[in-house]
């Protein structure tokens, strides 16, 4: 009796440690903040510049506030690029500023009466600790239905 209890005990214990060993983390961690901080790769890459923050905004996320505000917080000396991925033709426009300091919602109103950076597409240098805001027009008489679009922000370090 005493054999087949140990026996037992070490069949089980190969088994029990393999499941252990093969288990996967399924938790998903959000790439979306408001303060990203990529990591510091070493000098003399001979690869494209590492993308330091990437992110797609919907134009459900900033129908509350009108815009959507992120700051800078990733690699000193890079270009900031941005495009949309518009189905709905002509009737949405996407408008990029930067800002040296966190705005208040008057001054970001104000924004949307100034010169943007560029429209649904475009680049930028960009420094750490700068804010960016993206502010939606949709145009409600051409727009037939539900407006759908993605806008996405990325930047890359400047190796130059």
């Amino acid at each position: 009796m005493i054999y087949i209890l140990i026996a037992g005990i070490l069949f089980a214990l190969p088994a029990c440690s393999d499941v252990s060993e093969t288990q996967v983390s399924t938790t998903a961690a959000s790439t979306r903040s408001s303060n990203f901080k990529a990591p510091d790769f070493p000098e003399n890459m001979e690869h494209e510049p590492p993308q330091g923050m990437g992110f797609d905004i919907s134009n459900e996320d900033i129908f509350e506030k009108g815009y959507y505000a992120v700051q800078y917080d990733s690699f000193e000396g890079a270009y900031l690029y941005w495009s949309t991925k518009n189905n709905s033709g002509s009737d949405i426009e996407w408008s990029v500023y930067l800002s040296d300091k966190e705005l208040s919602e008057d001054e970001i109103k104000e924004l949307a009466k100034t010169k943007s950076l560029g429209v649904n597409e475009g680049s930028d240098s960009i420094r750490e600790g700068q804010w960016i805001y993206v502010l939606c027009s949709i145009n409600k008489e051409t727009a037939s239905a539900p407006v759908d679009a993605t806008f996405h922000l990325s930047s890359f370090r400047d190796y130059a």
